[in-house]
């Protein structure tokens, strides 16, 4: 998508399960390049070749959050403070089911 100054793009992917192993905050520090180039890059080819020359002008990486049981946000009472309600884990879904919560 569209992000910041006029032809900047933002866009991700997850990688696949056996290429996903259990980190800690410490290994976001590294960040998988090669996702760009094998998985990223040539579906926005593909589909736009106006891309066909894009760079990469930063990078991060995140944690992807949701629940393990259906992968959707969860809503729910705090258990000690009255009157806090908590709505997490949209992550991927944001845009698409938190107006609903």
């Amino acid at each position: 998508r569209p992000e910041g100054a006029p032809g900047n793009f933002l866009c991700g992917v997850s990688p696949d399960a056996d290429d996903d192993p259990d980190i800690t905050v410490e290994d976001l520090d590294h960040v998988a390049h090669h996702l760009f180039d094998e998985v990223i890059w040539p579906s926005l080819y593909k589909y736009a070749p106006v891309f066909g020359n894009i760079k990469v002008t930063s990078c991060w990486a995140g944690f992807y959050e949701y629940n393990t049981l259906d992968q959707n946000g969860i809503i729910g009472r705090h258990p000690d403070v009255c009157n806090l309600t908590l709505v997490n884990g949209f992550s991927g879904h944001g845009l698409q089911q938190s107006p609903a919560a």
